[in-house]
């Protein structure tokens, strides 16, 4: 189902952050619990933007309207708990563990490698593959995605 404006959903309005009570699978009033005052916003100074800051659990104002329940608890708790399975330590400076989970967007993305210098080829263009040195350095060779697509189905 696509979203309000007629594009796909972000991972963000999906996932949300749970600790801070923010997107779907977070939204307690889905189960009836309507929480006011988690957050405030405060305006930053330098930015001139409006930034988020949780409350303290004990200023939050909690409301039970089991009539606004759309989701039964076995959901909810299935959902929790995936949550939590899923959940990451926080990382050392200057690696970020979610990288290593992310998905390509390309189906042979970091599998394809130069044959001149053994770098990592990479979409340059929608329709223009090439090595990353020669993108960076001007080395090495560049191909049209076709072209590239080819000659991966000839080699197989």
């Amino acid at each position: 189902m696509p979203g309000p404006q007629g594009a796909e959903w972000g991972p963000s309005t999906i996932h949300g952050n749970p600790k801070r009570g923010v997107g779907i699978l977070n939204n307690e009033l889905y189960v009836g619990r309507l929480v006011w005052n988690r957050l405030r916003y405060l305006k930053d100074p330098d930015t001139g933007k409006r930034v988020s800051r949780l409350n303290p659990e004990s200023e939050w104002v909690i409301l039970d309207v089991p009539e606004l329940r759309i989701v039964d608890q076995d959901t909810w708790d299935a959902v929790k708990a995936r949550q939590q399975a899923l959940a990451y330590e926080p990382s050392a400076p200057g690696e970020n563990k979610l990288n290593d989970c992310r998905r390509p967007r390309y189906l042979f993305a970091g599998l394809v490698k130069c044959g001149c210098c053994g770098g990592g080829y990479t979409m340059i263009s929608k329709d223009l593959l090439g090595c990353a040195t020669a993108r960076s350095k001007g080395t090495c060779n560049m191909w049209g995605r076709d072209e590239a697509e080819t000659l991966a189905r000839l080699e197989a």
